[in-house]
């Protein structure tokens, strides 16, 4: 696996959100060429594309929905386990799993977790994009 910078990620998610190379710069502080060499440098280490760069607005493709979860759950559980390292996590707070077909992963679960977090605070939600198969498997196993 090739390296991933964090700052790839962050670029990455902020990418999504503006849909826009200009604005997303922009709000990380960077020219546009400057960020748009970070997008590709991401892509080139994940070997495929994220963005459909040929619509307005930018869309994601359909690999760039699946990383879109992914980048966001590892940002989040990154801070997490740094601020644990550090002391900064006065509470443990464990971390719940879900486990969802991909298509789901992508439409449901979003906004699932995002209902579940903001009432149930005292954890840490993911979401694993498998298939049905792995998805059964990983919730007879325990591990979702």
């Amino acid at each position: 696996m090739k390296n991933i910078e964090t700052k790839w990620l962050e670029d990455f998610l902020i990418l999504e959100d503006t849909r826009n190379f200009s604005q997303a710069a922009e709000h990380r502080n960077l020219s546009q060429s400057a960020f748009s060499r970070r997008i590709i440098s991401l892509e080139e280490s994940i070997g495929v594309k994220l963005f459909d760069r040929s619509s307005v607005p930018l869309q994601l493709t359909e690999e760039g929905k699946l990383f879109h979860s992914q980048a966001r759950n590892l940002l989040k559980q990154l801070q997490y386990n740094l601020d644990e390292l550090l002391g900064q996590n006065t509470q443990k707070k464990p971390n719940i799993t879900f486990a969802a077909a991909h298509s789901l992963s992508l439409s449901v679960m979003p906004k699932l977790i995002h209902d579940i977090g903001q009432s149930h605070q005292n954890f840490i939600y993911s979401v694993e994009a498998i298939d049905v198969d792995q998805t059964v498997k990983t919730l007879v196993e325990g591990k979702s």
